[in-house]
């Protein structure tokens, strides 16, 4: 009874020891790396990374720049990358209605006393970071990923 219990335990055991080994149907690396913009470490965001063949897909978290992605799928992968220039509790409020209101009467203002009254363009999230990157279409970025450890740091640039 005890040989049976035992061999139990090890059919049991054999398919958690191969999925934590990288055995399935869907061989894994580690990846990590610093994302930076300009040079400058991107504080806050996330990095995908899309075999092109299968459509296999694997994200972590970017917190002062780096980030660690412990499963991402082996072969030529599409990287995406979207985060923002500063930390989120950092970020400036919405001007909000009540702000919206006040500065459109200041430029009523300046209009009846004659004065330029700059032109509003559209809003502008200044602290995003470049939309191209954002669209494994568009973001230029790919990587082969190989068995074992790998190292991907990349420097994005503004439009």
């Amino acid at each position: 009874m005890r040989i049976t219990g035992t061999l139990i335990m090890i059919v049991l055991s054999v398919p958690c020891l191969c999925a934590s080994l990288g055995c399935s149907g869907n061989p894994t690396a580690e990846v990590s790396g610093r994302v930076t913009l300009e040079g400058k470490p991107v504080p806050d965001g996330s990095i995908t990374m899309v075999t092109e063949k299968e459509g296999r897909l694997q994200v972590a978290s970017i917190k002062n720049g780096a980030y660690l992605m412990p499963r991402a799928p082996l072969g030529k992968v599409a990287v995406t990358i979207i985060g923002s220039t500063i930390p989120p509790e950092q970020r400036p409020t919405p001007e909000g209605k009540a702000g919206y209101l006040k500065r459109k009467r200041e430029e009523a203002e300046k209009i009846k006393r004659g004065e330029p009254v700059p032109e509003e363009k559209p809003p502008v999230d200044p602290f995003t970071l470049p939309g191209k990157y954002s669209n494994a279409a568009t973001s230029g970025l790919t990587f082969e990923v190989a068995p074992g450890k790998n190292t991907y740091d990349v420097d994005l640039k503004h439009d």
